[in-house]
């Protein structure tokens, strides 16, 4: 890999990262091989184990390609963004893993695992010429890449699984976001199932809608669902629903 140069690092971590890898340790002992029994060399290796710079590299290692490829990303957001390379190198997911981590624990403050900003956990909420991943029952029907409630009928359940990778990723997200829009009259509910329990909030009529949450039963649902609630039945929902979101969103 050719030595990138022009590289600008914030003043003092430079030295910050030196310490947290123990660079100043392992330059003297290393340097000293050259002198000394090989033994000395052992003892760099056994140092370099017990490091900072390896239990981030183990960490790091223990993300899912999903996981990996939101660090990679997020390295364009640094400083450093437009200097590309491979892993363990400036550019690479590993290294804006270790430039947070290392101001983390600087600061004293809990490591982030999850790179920070949004991840999209709905599948196929534009339903772009199908209705894939959900599950419509009573009534509801797809056209028009879109998702059609035809009007006050039984409460039908157009729902959106979540599954066990995904609630994991909201409950340590802490927050989860959802949007949608709405083209019609009536109220539509919007409900997260956890065990046996709903938790619904209604929508009157047209518009774009969104909604974080932080309660643990609806960071831990196995379901998301847009259904008819109320009284009176004329009341329910007609129109149509498209453009759904469901994010995690993840602190920095």
């Amino acid at each position: 890999m050719a030595k990138i140069t022009g590289l600008s690092i914030p003043s003092g971590l430079e030295d910050f990262f030196k310490q947290v890898v123990g660079v100043k340790p392992y330059d003297a002992l290393f340097r000293a091989t050259l002198k000394l029994p090989a033994q000395n060399y052992f003892k760099a290796l056994k140092t370099a184990e017990r490091s900072l710079f390896r239990k981030f590299q183990f960490y790091y290692d223990q993300l899912d390609d999903t996981e990996k490829s939101r660090w990679q990303d997020y390295w364009g957001t640094l400083p450093f963004g437009s200097h590309a390379g491979a892993r363990g190198w400036p550019g690479s997911g590993y290294s804006a893993f270790v430039y947070i981590n290392a101001q983390k624990l600087r600061a004293n403050l809990p490591m982030l695992y999850y790179a920070p900003g949004e991840l999209e956990l709905c599948f196929n909420g534009s339903f772009t010429g199908n209705a894939n991943g959900w599950t419509l029952t009573n009534g509801c029907t797809y056209g028009s890449n879109r998702l059609n409630f035809p009007g006050p009928v039984f409460p039908y359940t157009p729902a959106n699984a979540l599954t066990t990778k995904d609630r994991i990723r909201c409950l340590n997200a802490g927050r989860v976001r959802v949007a949608f829009d709405l083209g019609g009259t009536g109220k539509l509910g919007l409900a997260f199932y956890a065990g046996d329990s709903f938790t619904i909030s209604t929508e009157p009529g047209s518009g774009h809608y969104s909604y974080d949450f932080t309660e643990f039963a609806r960071l831990n649902s196995t379901q998301c669902f847009f259904r008819q609630v109320g009284s009176p039945v004329s009341l329910y929902f007609t129109g149509w629903l498209d453009n759904v979101s469901i994010k995690a969103i993840y602190p920095s």
